[in-house]
């Protein structure tokens, strides 16, 4: 999946572990790992990753790196995040769960976006690339792998703006 779906999911996690009295996770630690355990579930829905947007524009983008257009989605997350956290007057405490959310669900695909030379030699993180992959579902090569990555952002949005409205009311 984009970084965006993930990202999404896990701002979303961390808010209804913050904000929900009835599914309310009370630990930091519980919100990471729910993050790491949404990023698990939704690497399995067959999906399409970013050689969508290469192929889409018949690789004009070949000479973007992947690092730019993740650097791009993180900073239209973190847009979108804010102007919800800023219209809902958040607090620092939701912030702190949110952004924990974000790591667990984000971490497990920190390795394509830093260079192998700081891990290739790591039996420990080549392990967990070995798990992650075995995780990871099939590719769809077209629109349609992206439509569920698109349905998890929105769904994850207005669930953060929902919950966010019910505590600032």
């Amino acid at each position: 999946m984009i970084a965006s779906a993930h990202v999404a999911v896990g701002a979303a996690i961390g808010n209804i572990g913050y904000l929900s009295e009835k599914h309310r996770i009370r630990s930091i630690t519980g919100i990471f790992l729910a993050g790491i355990i949404s990023h698990g579930i939704m690497d399995r829905i067959p999906h399409e990753d970013y050689m969508f947007f290469y192929n889409f524009f018949d690789g004009a983008f070949t000479s973007v790196p992947l690092m730019v257009i993740v650097a791009l989605e993180l900073v239209c997350n973190g847009c979108v995040l804010s102007w919800i956290a800023i219209k809902n007057q958040s607090s620092f405490c939701s912030l702190i769960y949110t952004f924990a959310g974000i790591a667990g669900a984000a971490i497990p695909d920190v390795r394509f976006v830093v260079p192998s030379a700081l891990y290739s030699h790591n039996p420990l993180i080549k392990a967990f690339d070995i798990f992650h992959d075995y995780f990871h579902g099939p590719h769809l090569p077209n629109i349609f792998g992206l439509l569920p990555e698109l349905i998890f952002i929105a769904a994850a949005y207005w669930l953060i703006w929902k919950l966010q409205g019910q505590n600032s009311a």
